[in-house]
C-alpha cells in the first residue's frame, strides 16, 4: 500500500505539462485511471486492515471469556476440599466438602461420612 502511495506521489511531483518522466505524455484519462486504481487498492487495504482488527477483537473477547470461565472455576474449586475415604473393603472414595467446614468442626466428619456413605451405596447399587 505504501509503495503505491509513494509511487503516486512521485508521479504527481514529476509531472509537468502533462509529461511524466521524460517525453512520455500522460493523458487526463490515464491519470484518472491511475487514480481510480490507486483508490481501489487503498480501499482494499483499508478493508483488509478493518477485517484484521475485527478478527483481533473477536479473538480478544473469546480469550477474555475463557479467562473469566477459568477464574470462576478456580474460585469454585477453592471453596471445596477433597477428602479420600475408605469404607469397609471398598476402593477409596473421594468426597468434596465445603471449605468453610473446618476439619476441627464436628460437622466436617459428619459431612464426610454422609457423602462417603452415599457414594458407597451408589457404587454398590450399580454393581
Amino acid at each position: 500500500m505504501m509503495k503505491t502511495l509513494l509511487l503516486f506521489v512521485g508521479l504527481l511531483l514529476t509531472w509537468e505539462s502533462g509529461q511524466v518522466l521524460g517525453d512520455q505524455t500522460v493523458s487526463d484519462n490515464e491519470l484518472q485511471e491511475m487514480s481510480n486504481q490507486g483508490s481501489k487498492y487503498v480501499n482494499k487495504e483499508i478493508q483488509n486492515a478493518v477485517n484484521g482488527v475485527k478478527q483481533i477483537k473477536t479473538l480478544i473477547e473469546k480469550t477474555n471469556e475463557e479467562r473469566k470461565t477459568l477464574l470462576s472455576n478456580l474460585e469454585e474449586a477453592k471453596k471445596k476440599k477433597e477428602v479420600v475415604v475408605k469404607l469397609f473393603d471398598s476402593d477409596p472414595i473421594t468426597v468434596t466438602v465445603p471449605v468453610e467446614v473446618s476439619r476441627k468442626n464436628p460437622k466436617f466428619m459428619e459431612t464426610v461420612a454422609e457423602k462417603a456413605l452415599q457414594e458407597y451405596r451408589k457404587k454398590h447399587r450399580e454393581e
